[in-house]
């Protein structure tokens, strides 16, 4: 794992050296970010890409803060990626969840998007994403560095629209056949008050969607955005109602365990 901390604290490599007992002890990269005027979160970004594209073996995400590996008896993972299924394979979609509530010493989840409606997505053209990001956050992909995907960054012209103008632009650069969506359960995605997106945009959020959709989609009509948009709208009514009729229970310990070994992502 690698860890590129650009905050104005130690308080991440403080937490790396400190040993925690009955823990296993994680391989962590860490690198340290010089923030200046003209950098911005979209350029870390790019640069843990850039880090994650040389010293990962085969398979490498990014992880935002808020996104949480899912952390049970069988966090080790790697043995997903081993099968034949997946080997022959250049992306990995792993469906994320996000917290309903607890009751009882339970927690209940929703897809961030049904794995169906997931399915479904990629035999519709990609760009649909701009208008609902049905993928969710950044960790719902896993690329192999091998492949052509691995040379896609995000847009630094872009604020709203710079996550999933990264998705269209991997899933364009790949044959669908190259695709596979799988069932484990991998990460959770936390709500957060004090994320990115809620700091840095005031303003209506379809205001700001329509000014980058000119730069995503420049050829786009007026018709065209109200066709996608209408179509859109209704996936994402179908796919809310599909999660919250159909809840993924999971003990409350699991997402406790989760925050506290890998918060730092």
């Amino acid at each position: 794992m690698a860890v590129l901390d650009d905050s104005n604290s130690s308080v991440i490599r403080d937490y790396l050296d400190k040993p925690v007992k009955d823990e296993k002890p994680q391989a962590v990269e860490y690198y340290r970010l010089k923030r200046d005027t003209s950098t911005t979160y979209i350029t870390c970004w790019n640069q843990a890409f850039a880090i994650a594209q040389n010293s990962c073996s085969e398979w490498f995400q990014i992880r935002h803060h808020d996104d949480h590996v899912i952390a049970v008896d069988c966090t080790d993972k790697s043995s997903i990626f081993q099968s034949s299924l997946i080997s022959s394979k250049d992306l990995v979609i792993s469906p994320v969840i996000k917290l309903i509530g607890s009751f009882a010493h339970l927690d209940f989840y929703r897809y961030h998007c049904h794995p169906f409606l997931i399915k479904t997505l990629l035999f519709l053209p990609p760009k649909l994403l701009y208008f609902y990001n049905f993928l969710g956050p950044t960790s719902s992909l896993y690329i192999k560095s091998s492949s052509i995907v691995s040379a896609t960054h995000f847009d630094t012209s872009l604020r709203w629209l710079v996550d999933v103008n990264w998705y269209v632009k991997i899933i364009n650069s790949i044959p669908r056949n190259s695709i596979v969506l799988v069932d484990d359960l991998m990460t959770i995605s936390v709500s957060n008050n004090a994320s990115i997106t809620s700091q840095y945009f005031s303003g209506s959020r379809q205001e700001i969607m329509k000014e980058e959709l000119t730069i995503t989609c420049p050829h786009l009509t007026a018709l065209g955005f109200f066709g996608w948009t209408l179509l859109a709208t209704s996936l994402k009514i179908l796919a809310l109602l599909t999660s919250f009729f159909f809840p993924i229970i999971l003990p409350a310990q699991i997402f406790k365990e989760s925050h506290s070994i890998h918060h730092i992502n």
